[in-house]
């Protein structure tokens, strides 16, 4: 546990080499010479100074500002330590979280920095300010037992435990044939939106209060019917077997464990066909 609640770039930064702090003191020291030098012609110019004058407060900019370029290769050199250790912190981040995650018996999967949690939550880490995003909620603190406390509400909800798989793809063969007059593949969004529909309770209908809608999340139907193909309930009660079929466009699709595949993909269309069609 204690290592679940260390901070998500993997602890306290290391020590920086004395040389680098030493460049930028360097950096800071040539800077303000070169200010100063600066202000001298300004002041020299405004007074109308003499020529000999100038020209002597010029060389000590040239000097101080060849002094200040003579800096860049050890800028250069300090730079690519620094991205090599972006690079490292950037994984380690990752192993700890992935870490921390799968200790708990949750299945994570996806390519970092965007990872799916128990097959139906979106975990994504944004680099840029170290932060992470769970769904649609941002999680600005950092460490891992945030990112953990607000993970499992949200996981235990994903499947309720009277769940079916059975009655979960008899109510996704139901929405299909309400959406499926025209053509025999349907957008599962729309498939998706039917379910939603068609689950609520016929006095919702007489009075939509909020406080009786019964709902269920694009993360909470990702992982149901993940569920549903992992145990291979592919069919309806009339014998019909539900098809995933790709995206033509990917705003309109679910990404999607696939068991068959042992992987994650789009899902645009599904349909479901019986043995003639399948030329059994």
């Amino acid at each position: 546990m204690k290592k679940s609640r260390r901070e998500v770039s993997g602890g306290s930064r290391q020590q920086s080499p004395p040389e680098e702090l030493e460049l930028f003191v360097d950096y800071g020291r040539r800077a303000t010479a070169i200010s100063t030098a600066a202000q001298r012609i300004v002041r020299d110019l405004d007074k109308n100074a003499s020529f000999i004058s100038l020209k002597k407060a010029l060389g000590s900019f040239r000097e101080e500002l060849r002094g200040l370029m003579s800096l860049n290769e050890r800028l250069d050199s300090t730079e690519s330590s620094w991205s090599d250790r972006v690079d490292r912190e950037f994984l380690e981040i990752e192993a700890a979280t992935r870490e921390a995650l799968t200790s708990r018996g949750w299945h994570v999967e996806g390519q970092w920095p965007r990872l799916y949690v128990a097959r139906g939550i979106v975990l994504e880490f944004h680099e840029q300010n170290r932060s992470f995003k769970i769904s649609d909620r941002k999680i600005s603190s950092g460490t891992i037992a945030d990112i953990i406390a607000v993970l499992e509400p949200l996981i235990a909800d994903l499947i309720p435990r009277s769940f079916s798989e059975p009655k979960f793809i008899q109510s996704l063969a139901d929405a299909y044939d309400d959406m499926a007059s025209k053509s025999s593949q349907v957008l599962i969004l729309d498939v998706y939106r039917q379910v939603v529909l068609r689950q609520q309770k016929p006095t919702f209908w007489k009075d939509a209060r909020s406080d009786a809608f019964i709902g269920m999340s694009v993360d909470q139907f990702r992982a149901r019917l993940s569920r549903v193909l992992e145990k291979g309930a592919m069919t309806d009660a009339q014998g019909r077997e539900i098809r995933l079929l790709p995206p033509i466009d990917p705003k309109n699709a679910i990404f999607l464990y696939q068991p068959t595949e042992g992987r994650f993909g789009f899902v645009g269309r599904i349909e479901f066909i019986s043995s003639q069609q399948m030329g059994l």
